[in-house]
């Protein structure tokens, strides 16, 4: 009897070890899957963040050469710049005010609030690029008169060169001034011979009337 309750006994101890064991493996395999889960994300998001800081060092690297590029067009045109323009170097007043009536929208605090701080720090190069801007429309009016004046100057230049040279050219068109053998190659308008009119004097009529 002591035997068979030894017996009984172990096996109850067995058991209750074996579902402890048990227990305690489907809790590592739980954790072991946890884990593998969490390294996978992990590498998942260090691979993402490898390639999102060489992309914004990428980014970063071409902002600083179009900076240095930048600061050196400054340099440059700095020297171009003319006295006047290195003293006054934004437009009129008279253009302020309607900038400000333009864009006072704009300058309510509401949208001041949305607007990047950036923006305020843009204002003076915005004058500037404005002021550029107009000058460059400006030079390209100027060019389109100098260019039409310049094609009616050749225009009236080729005619006097075509009136003082002979050429084929100048043989083939139509020129009064172009005698060939003591003939002219354009046509002359032949002058109508004038009309006789008859003027009778009103006494020597009146002295003919009273005859008959």
């Amino acid at each position: 009897a002591k035997l068979s309750n030894n017996s009984k006994e172990y096996e109850e101890r067995n058991k209750t070890l074996r579902e402890e064991k048990e227990a305690i493996q489907a809790h590592f395999q739980a954790l072991k899957r946890r884990m593998n889960a969490f390294r996978k994300n992990e590498h998942h998001r260090l691979t993402d963040l490898t390639l999102l800081s060489s992309k914004v060092l990428k980014d970063i690297n071409e902002k600083v050469e179009k900076a240095e590029m930048i600061i050196k067009l400054a340099e440059m045109n700095r020297k171009l710049e003319t006295e006047k323009e290195k003293v006054v170097p934004f437009y009129a007043e008279s253009l302020v005010a309607a900038d400000v009536e333009f864009n006072a929208p704009l300058n309510s605090p509401d949208i001041q609030k949305i607007l990047p701080k950036e923006f305020s720090a843009m204002d003076q190069f915005n004058k500037r690029f404005n002021k550029v801007s107009l000058d460059v429309l400006a030079l390209k009016k100027q060019k389109e008169a100098l260019v039409e004046e310049n094609t009616n100057l050749r225009s009236i230049l080729r005619q006097y060169l075509d009136g003082i040279s002979l050429n084929e050219d100048v043989l083939s068109q139509l020129n009064p001034l172009v005698v060939v053998n003591g003939k002219t190659n354009a046509p002359l308008k032949v002058a109508a011979a004038p009309q006789q009119i008859t003027f009778v004097e009103l006494s020597h009529a009146h002295r003919r009337w009273h005859a008959d």
